[in-house]
């Protein structure tokens, strides 16, 4: 959840789960997430690799795939948010169930769904985020050696 921006459908950043002992569970590539504590933070959007989450991020699957990105839409959108707050428990740190997250009300048309999976969401966003995953580790590869004249451009 920590590295889980605000906003955003993906992650740029992934954290290594050895640091936590209990408590994760198993997502894999390109389950919808939806961070339970703060809702307020508005952190939701794809798993781009297959791994594991903290009991702190939900993790969804649609049971049709044309109605992933509608799903995707409804899961990050301002509605979504606002009701999780509303039905969050808890003051300092307020904490939205899985059971409420579903219990979400919404429209919907299989029309709609099915003319939005056309483009695929998820694949666009799962690539991109390992590319600027290679990216950031060419970098931090590059930036030292750069640095202290072991290599130059």
């Amino acid at each position: 959840l920590s590295v889980m921006p605000s906003d955003s459908f993906s992650l740029n950043q992934i954290n290594k789960s050895n640091s936590f002992a209990t408590n994760l569970f198993k997502m894999e590539e390109g389950d919808l997430l939806f961070g339970s504590i703060r809702p307020y933070l508005h952190k939701a959007g794809i798993a781009p690799v297959n791994g594991y989450v903290a009991g702190t991020v939900h993790s969804y699957k649609v049971i049709n795939d044309y109605d992933y990105n509608f799903a995707l839409l409804i899961l990050t959108s301002n509605d979504m948010f606002n009701y999780a707050v509303n039905v969050s428990s808890g003051t300092k740190m307020p904490v939205v169930s899985s059971d409420n997250l579903l219990n979400f009300k919404f429209a919907y048309s299989s029309k709609l769904a099915k003319l939005l999976s056309e483009i695929n969401i998820k694949s666009i966003i799962v690539n991109n985020v390992k590319e600027n995953l290679k990216l950031q580790r060419l970098r931090d590869y590059l930036l030292p050696l750069l640095m202290n004249g072991q290599v130059s451009l």
